[in-house]
Formats: structure tokens, sequence, C-alpha cells
């Protein structure tokens, strides 16, 4: 369940379990993306959706705002840099997939 205080109460064990939940997503969307698996797919999809749950811990859940993240991982190098800790190219992969999960499971407005 989402904590509505806000990131400034998020207890240190917390953010601990957002850091180790987003690494095993990351991980597995590079694995996705070294075997060539389309981020079309259900299964890169499905991590998608895992990826836009963790999110909104941190953003509105609406498609405008998700559309408006996926840009920044094609545009702002911090999250190339990030990304690429786990795979080369594996942020704008992540952002092509987060553009088909928004367009296809998230409404416009909440």
């Amino acid at each position: 369940m989402p904590n509505n205080k806000g990131p400034e109460e998020t207890t240190t064990e917390q953010f601990e379990r957002r850091l180790v939940l987003a690494a095993e997503i990351n991980q597995k969307l590079a694995a996705a993306l070294a075997a060539g698996t389309s981020y079309e797919s259900e299964e890169v999809q499905q991590l998608i959706g895992k990826h836009h749950s963790w999110a909104v811990e941190f953003i509105p859940k609406d498609k405008k705002t998700y559309l408006k993240l996926a840009a920044r991982y094609r545009s702002d190098d911090r999250f190339d840099g990030l990304y690429r800790q786990y795979a080369d190219g594996l942020a704008s992969y992540m952002a092509d997939a987060m553009e088909v999960y928004a367009n296809s499971q998230l409404p416009d407005e909440i």
C-alpha cells in the first residue's frame, strides 16, 4: 500500500525495499533486452506494470505523467547513466515499453 505521508516521512527500511524492488525490475528488463525480447511483449509489459506500480510511489498514476517520465528516460542523461548500469540502451527500451503500457493500460486522468 502506498505511503501517502510523502517521501520525507518514508522510513529507511521502506526506502531500501523500494531500491531492491527497482533493482529487481531493472535486472529483469535488462535480461529481456539482452535476449532480444520486444518491449511490446507480455513479459516486458508485465515488468513495466511493476515499474509503474513502483513509480507511483513518487509520481501521479495518470497516463500523461507516465508518458512524461518515459520522455525523460530518453532525454535526460541521468536516466541513461542510471540504467546503463544494467544494460546499454535500457533507458530507451524502458521508455518504449512505458509508452506502450501507458497507452494501453492507464487512464487519461485519475
